[in-house]
């Protein structure tokens, strides 16, 4: 059987961010991110008593396992990095604005464009 993952800790200054409440990241880190990790976990039970020999590309219970597994650590690994990377004063560090800088120009820039990513996207953004 795989390892369990076990959900990171939430930093207790998550809930005191300005501009996001802490409605919105109590229900983000304990229904969605939970619920992912919870998931993963339960993906890993069942897919060593599936029928690996029956696994075709249409339809078989490794290529629905396998699919979801993929769906749900992505979302395990989105938020873990959401969670990582927020903080109080809301701006990125060092590193990540030279980086958004090279690619955008500005700080700016990039707030727009992430914003209009995220305003077009179809439900979840993964």
């Amino acid at each position: 059987m795989a390892k369990k993952l076990r959900p990171i800790p939430m930093k207790p200054d998550l809930l005191r961010l300005n501009g996001i409440s802490e409605q919105q990241i109590t229900e983000h880190f304990e229904i969605l991110y939970k619920g992912y990790v919870s998931k993963v976990n339960e993906i890993s039970e069942k897919l060593p008593e599936a029928d690996w020999d029956e696994a075709n590309p249409t339809y078989s219970e490794i290529r629905e396992l396998k699919l979801e597994e993929t769906f749900a650590r992505n979302g395990v690994v989105l938020h873990e990095l959401y969670f990582l990377n927020l903080e109080a004063n809301g701006r990125p560090d060092r590193s990540l604005m030279d980086a958004i800088t090279r690619s955008f120009t500005s700080y700016k820039a990039w707030d727009s464009h992430f914003r209009a990513t995220g305003l077009a996207a179809r439900g979840g953004l993964y």
